[in-house]
Order: structure tokens, then sequence, then C-alpha cells
């Protein structure tokens, strides 16, 4: 719960994430990884831009965990939010 009118509803944004691999997020969210590779292999760390299907009050320093079909597919922390 937050005060009015303190976090914004966004779609896009930039993270530090620890993905399970490939570049799919849970229902269908893409998620863009910022390697040579555009993979990130299971357990390792990257810095990755995403967008959501529908707007989500997010800001800065806010940690998040990424679901599908009820398993964790990666968890991070928001670093940029780009509206």
């Amino acid at each position: 719960m937050s005060h009015p009118d303190t976090s914004r509803p966004c779609r896009r944004g930039r993270c530090w994430t620890s993905l399970e691999g490939g570049n799919r997020g849970a229902r269908g969210n893409v998620i863009h990884v910022d390697t040579e590779t555009g993979v990130v292999e299971p357990g390792a760390q990257a810095q990755v831009s995403f967008e959501l299907n529908k707007p989500v009050a997010i800001e800065n320093g806010m940690r998040f965990a990424m679901r599908e079909g009820g398993q964790t597919v990666g968890a991070g922390i928001v670093t940029e939010v780009l509206g």
C-alpha cells in the first residue's frame, strides 16, 4: 500500500535479474536480454529490459519474482522505469 500519486502504472523498464534461461517471461511478457547472445544461462545474472502486458505500479529499487505455471522462472530488482 502506498500514498496516492507516489507510484504510477508503467509497462516498460530495466532491471538486474537472475533468469532460468530463454527470453520469455511469465504470461508472454517480452524480456530483452542485454547480452551478446540474447540468452541468459540458468542461474546467471543479466541486465534486461522488459515490457509488461498491462501497466503495473513499479518504481526503482522494487524487487520482483517472475512466475509461470506456478514456478518461479526468475527474480530481480528494478533499476529504471521507462514508462
